[in-house]
């Protein structure tokens, strides 16, 4: 657009070129639109007042502008850090001198030209949506096309601290401290091997149910951005559920030196046993795989405390202990003897069995009645007995459970006859 001159004219002629091409236009009024032009082009432009002769010519009056470029296309994000861009698009048609990327979070973030058609944009906050425009700006350096427009998340940072609380034989107890940055949720995931799961939680911890005792399960945590698609790398740990208890633990035979044990494999899964005996302290310990174990080495008489535990693959998870109590037997009394024999008694002694015993129990039969008492001393003197019989004898110690008896010791003798008794008792 332009200004008529001072005095007179009879119409315009407008000029324009590229630098390569001229065109030109006669028009007689004050402003015109010049189109077909090529975008992101410099024109320079020369209005010429021209008199009624059609060939009387002012002088030049002369401008110059750029085109605006086209907009940038296929603009989009080929990758994404935590901190970083990296941006791509294709030149618009026509040309440009140079490309303004600017990117935003709330506010402007930053701004930055660029000749090639890919930027890394760096520095960036984890875990943040930044809209990043791109826009064509032509040689003149102000004159810019439209922009084109990406939105994109960064990666979250991975969660920090992740470790494992509670653990029981069906549940385990996750935890975790917040990434540095911004996330929206976490994203917990586990499995055993064969079964994989998922949940999405806000909070930083999370106990996990239904699982099968005695198993390792792998964890993983990964923090997600706002478009619910942006995943942060994985905080990964691994723990074993506690195993089952085991079941149905008893004693199948207890000697003087040894005891038999059996058990039933608990439910879920184990590596192996822990075994334990104890009797005041901790006597001995041993693994095995086996649902039962011959302990030996015992002391006769003593009562012993017996707990299985199943153990899980990382040898260190136990599952709750069974215990069974049991005494070993006796051994069995040393030096039983007879001593003083009238018609009507006969006294017994012997030596304490190696080992421990609570007390003995003394038993005595003619052959017609049988006869017992318990006594803590080791000799009785039997009364009440029928002259000139004989009579069996058998001496059992007993453990401190009043049940678990020794292999008997036994002896027998003739009470003395009345006729032998007065005597012995008239010589004297």
């Amino acid at each position: 657009m332009w200004a008529e001159p001072e005095g007179e004219s009879s119409f315009y002629r407008v000029q324009w070129t590229n630098g390569r091409t001229n065109r030109n236009i006669s028009v007689t009024e004050t402003n015109i639109n010049i189109t077909e032009l090529t975008a992101g082009v410099q024109y320079n432009f020369t209005v010429i007042a021209v008199a009624g002769d059609n060939t009387t010519e002012s002088a030049m009056a002369e401008t110059f502008h750029f085109t605006k470029p086209q907009v940038v296309r296929n603009l989009s994000v080929l990758n994404a850090t935590t901190s970083s861009m990296f941006l791509t698009w294709t030149e618009p048609e026509g040309q440009r001198s140079f490309y303004k990327v600017q990117w935003t979070h709330g506010e402007i973030h930053g701004t930055v030209n660029v000749k090639q058609t890919n930027i890394d944009i760096t520095n960036l906050t984890a875990g943040v949506q930044y809209e990043i425009t791109v826009t064509a700006v032509a040689g003149g350096q102000s004159t810019e096309g439209q922009s084109t427009t990406v939105s994109q998340f960064t990666k979250p940072e991975v969660v920090r601290n992740l470790t494992v609380g509670q653990v029981t034989t069906s549940s385990i107890s996750l935890m975790w401290a917040e990434p540095e940055g911004e996330s929206s949720f976490y994203r917990v995931q586990w499995t055993n091997g064969r079964n994989n799961w998922n949940i999405s939680v806000t909070e930083t911890n999370k106990n996990i149910t239904e699982l099968t005792a005695g198993v390792q399960y792998n964890f993983t945590v990964i923090a997600v951005a706002g478009d619910n698609t942006t995943e942060s790398a994985m905080a990964e740990t691994f723990h074993f559920t506690k195993p089952q208890v085991v079941r149905n633990l008893s004693v199948l035979n207890a000697t003087t030196s040894s005891m038999f044990l059996t058990w039933t494999e608990p439910e879920g899964q184990r590596s192996f046993y822990k075994v334990q005996w104890t009797h005041g302290e901790i006597h001995g310990t041993v693994n095995v795989k086996q649902t039962n174990i011959d302990i030996t080495n015992l002391t006769a008489g003593v009562q012993y405390e017996i707990t299985v535990t199943a153990v899980a693959g990382d040898q260190s998870t136990e599952g709750q202990s069974t215990t069974v109590s049991q005494f070993t037997k006796p051994e069995v009394v040393r030096n039983l003897t007879v001593g003083q024999v009238t018609t009507s008694s006969i006294s017994l002694m012997w030596a304490e069995p190696e080992g421990e015993s609570s007390f003995y129990r003394v038993q005595w039969t003619n052959g017609r009645n049988n006869r017992n008492i318990s006594v803590t001393e080791t000799n009785k003197n039997i009364t009440e007995l029928t002259a000139g019989v004989q009579y069996n004898f058998t001496v059992i110690a007993v453990a401190g459970d009043n049940t678990t008896e020794s292999v008997m010791a036994e002896t027998f003798h003739f009470t003395s006859k009345m006729m032998d008794y007065l005597f012995h008792y008239n010589s004297a």
